[in-house]
């Protein structure tokens, strides 16, 4: 019965990064707080909730470094464009 219910709490603390999608930076809080206070329980959940944070704090980089790599080619791509749109000035049709 042990077993099973430390199963369940580090499938609660895996599970608990989903609370990104409803707060802001939920993905790293709920489960820092979830492995915090479950974290004496048993070396194994101590194991698990290390993980979740990890990946989340890892996965929120990631994601932040690529947005911000994307939008700024997306940006001076755009940019880039508005220069050339003085040239249509200078085309006459008749």
């Amino acid at each position: 019965m042990k077993q099973n219910r430390t199963n369940t709490n580090a499938f609660l603390i895996h599970i608990s990064v989903f609370a990104g999608l409803i707060l802001p930076f939920g993905q790293i809080i709920t489960p820092l707080i979830a492995w915090q206070t479950l974290k004496n329980r048993s070396p194994f959940l101590d194991e698990q909730g290390k993980e979740a944070v990890n990946f989340s704090i890892s996965y929120t980089l990631y994601a932040f470094i690529l947005s911000a790599l994307v939008g700024g080619l997306l940006m001076g791509s755009i940019f880039k464009n508005f220069n050339r749109l003085s040239d249509f000035n200078s085309i006459s049709i008749i």
